[in-house]
């Protein structure tokens, strides 16, 4: 038997005594729908007036209502009618503005006073009171009369509810995420959440440990189970203590058979190959591989139904460009052909083309086909390479072919040379090129997806210009597995052959042969002479030092050295014209020192420097060459220690005198002050700018020759490092 309070004041003319009147409008359905079903205008009686200042406070009870609606669940609309007493009416508006869009909406009293006047008329019977069509924008108050016990209308094994999540319902119920452990109890009305506890339900196979009701879904218990149920299970779910709804109507028995299954299969899914046959792939890191096919296997928690595997190749073959290599987009997915059940599943996945490969699988529920389980990723346009649920493997059928080293176009002239087998390209075989497009070209790979990249040796065979061939295989040594290096030694001057045959992890056996490189006589070192006296030295120590030696047949008759460090400075040898032979202070021309030599043609000095550094043959490892200066004037060879520097190609100025800061500074540990050079054919002296950092080897002044010596003034002792 609801009762409405109200207060009318009116502190101008006051409020009228005994004529205010309450519209009372109900709406009897089982299941109320907003449509008036009976109504009465009450005009209050004199016994529920209670004097304020300017005005009353009125009560009225529902009384007046059918006898036998009242035991009814019923929803009430009620509106106060009120007057002053200059004959000014009001009506009581629920709600001023409408509830969506906040616009205004005025409530016309007057109309709704004449339209309402006769209360036997019954007159708002058919109207809809949600509408303002014919309450002229004077919504009533609502009171809902519920005196029906809460009904346990369903059971759900699954749901639960999601913090995180930031909707009003945080209800998860998508049957991927939903959980075992969890049962979402479904009543018909909001229940009073004091009286709910987990004592109140049993469910049979389990435990409840918790059970909630929250403000967003407060006609729903949330229990929690100690353990999880199985996971086909539907268990029967029984209330068998007292909860009761938001109006207090109490029920204290109530059961549901059985709850209805709401948890997909938990699908586990895997690669393996021939060649890898205990892989299983993952996000990011070393996949399974093949050369052929690639088997994918499904298990399921429970029996399903609807089996589905299908493979899809990463790349952009409709063109699109990737911006980051995570997408495989244009390409067709092909479903695989399936064997087995009802838990577990094979299938056998033969693609063609070599590169990276999604797999993803689904399975329905056999006994809640509503219930769809995934494995793999869900997307056929954009993935995730490194996410861990993704299922992938590679594809990969040939070798490419490695760098040899020396190579067919250069050959060398170190009979000791090192021969390179690199298989760099075995672990770029496909991927995205600097653009983002999928490219399987290993040059153009920018963004690698390939993983692997190692391969094993089957033979190495080296052929001589004589053409024997031996198997070198075990000569070769690797750090990687990808570069496979030798130390050769004597090799014959003439063309050699290699060939090679190797195996990778797809299990393909590919065999390169005809690699064919020249060893040649190393070329003579030429230094350049004009008539007169020239500055020169050796780049390097000649395989023969004596003074003949290195001049050979060159019409030279004057070598000089000059060695500040003794006292006699100058060291000098003489060509005698009648034996042709030298002989002097100076025996031997090396490479760390610089000469004055005479000449009347422009021969130049030809003779055999061999390769720098530690042979095999070598007894102890070398220290690399550097040039010592005294105070003063110092004659300055240009030595190289990389043994491939030529007249043309020479040394940059800075760099070799001053190393990485200006000559004359402070940090500069030469001290060099000046450097000159005597241009013979010209007959003048030539002072380097010592500040160039253009390195312009054309330029004499800015660029420092092979075979060329210079006299360099230092202001205090100091070390060259060439």
């Amino acid at each position: 038997m609801p009762g409405v309070v109200i207060s009318l004041t009116d502190s101008q003319s006051l409020v009228k005594a005994t004529t205010q009147q309450i519209l009372i409008a109900i709406d009897t359905t089982n299941t109320p729908n907003g449509t008036i079903n009976d109504s009465v205008l009450v005009t209050v009686a004199t016994a529920d007036y209670s004097a304020i200042t300017d005005g009353y406070t009125i009560t009225q009870n529902m009384s007046t209502i059918d006898g036998a609606q009242q035991n009814e669940d019923h929803v009430i609309y009620w509106w106060v009618v009120g007057e002053d007493t200059a004959g000014n009416v009001v009506v009581s508006d629920a709600e001023p503005t409408v509830p969506v869009t906040g616009v205004a909406d005025a409530c016309t009293a007057a109309t709704f006073k004449t339209e309402h006047a006769d209360a036997a008329a019954d007159s708002i019977n058919t109207i809809v009171v949600s509408t303002s069509a014919a309450v002229y924008g004077c919504q009533g108050y609502k009171i809902t009369v519920d005196r029906t016990a809460p009904d346990l209308t369903a059971a759900v094994v699954g749901p639960w509810w999601d913090t995180t999540k930031t909707a009003t319902d945080k209800t998860e119920a998508t049957v991927t995420l939903t959980k075992s452990t969890g049962l979402k109890l479904q009543f018909d009305g909001a229940l009073d959440t004091t009286t709910v506890d987990a004592t109140d339900f049993t469910v049979a196979g389990g435990t409840v440990t918790s059970a909630d009701v929250y403000s967003g879904d407060s006609d729903a218990v949330f229990l929690t189970l100690e353990t999880a149920l199985e996971p086909d299970a539907k268990p029967k779910v029984s209330l068998v203590g007292e909860v009761k709804d938001s109006a207090g109507n109490a029920s204290s028995i109530d059961s549901i058979a059985a709850a209805t299954d709401s948890v997909a299969p938990a699908l586990t899914l895997s690669v393996s190959t021939a060649a890898t046959p205990d892989s299983t792939s993952s996000g990011g890191g070393t996949r399974p591989v093949t050369n052929d096919k690639a088997t994918v296997a499904l298990t399921s928690n429970e029996k399903g139904t609807d089996i589905t595997i299908s493979v899809v190749r990463f790349g952009n073959s409709d063109g699109t460009t990737l911006t980051k290599p995570t997408i495989h987009k244009g390409n067709a997915e092909t479903s695989l052909a399936i064997t087995g059940g009802p838990t577990v599943w094979a299938a056998t996945a033969d693609q063609t083309g070599d590169g990276l490969y999604n797999v993803r699988a689904a399975a329905r529920d056999l006994n809640s086909t509503s219930n769809y389980g995934a494995a793999g990723t869900t997307s056929t346009v954009a993935v995730t390479i490194s996410a861990t649920t993704v299922i992938m493997f590679e594809l990969d059928t040939t070798i490419p072919t490695p760098t040899i080293l020396p190579s067919t176009a250069d050959g060398t002239d170190d009979p000791n040379a090192i021969i390179s087998v690199n298989f760099s390209d075995e672990g770029k075989e496909y991927g995205l090129d600097a653009s983002g497009n999928w490219t399987n070209t290993a040059a153009s790979v920018s963004t690698d997806l390939d993983t692997h990249g190692t391969v094993t040796l089957e033979h190495i065979k080296h052929t001589t210009p004589a053409a024997v061939q031996t198997d070198i295989t075990t000569s070769f040594s690797t750090a990687d597995n990808i570069r496979f290096l030798f130390k050769a030694s004597g090799l014959a001057i003439g063309t050699h052959k290699i060939d090679v045959k190797a195996k990778d992890i797809a299990g393909n056996k590919v065999t390169f042969t005809q690699h064919l490189f020249a060893v040649t006589q190393r070329a003579d070192t030429e230094v350049p002479l004009t008539p007169g006296w020239n500055m020169i030295s050796l780049p390097a120590d000649p395989s023969d030092t004596a003074v003949d030696s290195v001049i050979g047949t060159t019409p030279v008759t004057t070598v000089m050295a000059y060695d500040p460090t003794t006292a006699a400075k100058w060291l000098i040898a003489s060509r005698d014209s009648t034996v042709d032979t030298f002989s002097g202070t100076l025996t031997n021309m090396v490479s760390g020192h610089a000469y004055w030599v005479l000449t009347d043609t422009f021969q130049s000095i030809k003779t055999y420097i061999p390769r720098s550094g530690v042979s095999s043959t070598d007894a102890t490892p070398s220290i690399p060459a550097t040039i010592s200066l005294v105070k003063g004037w110092n004659l300055a060879p240009v030595l190289d220690l990389t043994g491939s520097l030529t007249y043309a190609t020479g040394q940059n100025l800075k760099a070799y005198f001053c190393g990485s800061v200006a000559c004359g500074d402070a940090a500069s540990t030469t001290k060099v002050t000046t450097v000159y050079w005597y241009d013979t054919l010209n007959s003048k002296w030539v002072k380097l700018d010592l500040t160039d950092t253009t390195a312009d080897y054309s330029d004499d002044e800015e660029h420092i020759r092979i075979g060329r010596s210079y006299w360099v003034y230092a202001s205090d002792s100091g070390i060259i490092t060439p």
